[in-house]
């Protein structure tokens, strides 16, 4: 309670990640086909491997991240983080394959 009484900023963003965590958990699983439950998998392995790493090797440990409500690691990784970067690594990609079925349709349409 302490934690969202003094820190209520950092309390609103870690919330607003887990709501957005939540809604592309929700595509991924309205849409058909296992390409998207990949994706987060890959997504998700990628950003723990990273954090853990950094977390654990001094030299590449150049970042402090604030106390949250869930914590990983010990007390030096918070969920929200990870969460965030998988949200916003997916939402590129998605991002990229609209872009790039989009401009399939633009060049079949000049042809």
């Amino acid at each position: 309670m302490q934690l969202i009484i003094y820190n209520l900023s950092v309390f609103l963003i870690e919330i607003t990640c887990y709501f957005c965590a939540a809604l592309v958990a929700i595509h991924a699983n309205d849409t058909i086909g296992f390409r998207n439950y990949f994706l987060i998998g890959g997504i998700l392995c990628h950003v723990c491997f990273i954090e853990f790493t950094s977390a654990y090797d001094y030299e590449l440990a150049n970042v402090w991240n604030a106390q949250a409500i869930i914590m990983l690691l010990n007390r030096r990784l918070p969920l929200y983080i990870v969460l965030a970067y998988s949200v916003m690594y997916y939402m590129y990609v998605l991002l990229l394959y609209i872009y790039i079925y989009c401009e399939g349709i633009y060049v079949n349409k000049l042809l």
